[in-house]
């Protein structure tokens, strides 16, 4: 086993950091305040193009400055991912609220479950797989280079324990439409981090559907819900 340090950062100081400091201790100002303090936070100010810049001692403060400004009430839940440290969640706590860690269980999920999903991702007859959006985001970091089938993948609502597999349409089917193709892209940006904040997580109430009619299915689908129990039922094999 190596006795090797592997440090979880290094600060970089190849610039000017010995002599301001030199001046901070011959001038007095170590503690609190000063000119350095005062142009840190308007440079910072005037970079993220806002009125004001705070800088506070440490970034455990930061992170309590920064759950104070969500407003958030006593008892709210707080998604985190789970590598993170342990300030992030103590800063919830420290507010009353409450930290959630969220990300597929690593007990049981393994590589092959991620073979399985590229493997049917590749399939040509396969438009859409619909996962969990935290086997997502776990997709997202074990894809590697080649991501070209990671478009199909896509969270969505209620996949906890399963995986739904959408197949596009066969050829000379009159009867079926197939989906619009999915957005460029292998889905592991912003459209992903949707899906971990509190609208998606805690989505409002919406009306409840129309009732699905018989009328409304395809004609495979409606004679095969109107067959009488027990009855053997000739489909074509164009229809699906």
């Amino acid at each position: 086993m190596s006795s090797e340090l592997i440090p979880v950062n290094a600060p970089l100081l190849n610039g000017n950091e010995a002599k301001y400091l030199a001046e901070c201790i011959r001038t007095g100002w170590i503690s609190c305040e000063g000119p350095f303090v005062t142009q840190l936070e308007e440079k910072l100010a005037q970079k993220a193009e806002r009125r004001h810049g705070i800088a506070v001692s440490a970034g455990s403060a930061a992170l309590d400055i920064a759950v104070a400004a969500l407003k958030l009430q006593p008892g709210d839940e707080v998604i985190l991912p789970t590598f993170t440290i342990i300030s992030c969640a103590s800063a919830i706590v420290r507010a009353g609220q409450v930290p959630v860690v969220v990300d597929v269980d690593p007990a049981t999920w393994t590589p092959q479950h991620r073979r399985l999903l590229e493997a049917v991702a590749r399939e040509p007859v396969v438009a859409r797989i619909f996962v969990n959006a935290a086997i997502k985001r776990a997709l997202c970091r074990e894809a590697g280079s080649d991501r070209a089938w990671m478009s199909k993948i896509r969270p969505w609502w209620g996949h906890n324990y399963h995986f739904h597999v959408r197949l596009t349409c066969p050829s000379g089917d009159p009867e079926c439409r197939n989906q619009a193709p999915p957005p460029p892209g292998d889905g592991c940006g912003k459209e992903l981090d949707w899906w971990f904040t509190d609208e998606a997580l805690h989505p409002a109430p919406s009306p409840p559907p129309r009732p699905l009619r018989l009328a409304d299915l395809p004609h495979a689908c409606a004679a095969l819900v109107a067959a009488p129990s027990g009855q053997a039922l000739h489909v074509p094999t164009g229809s699906r």
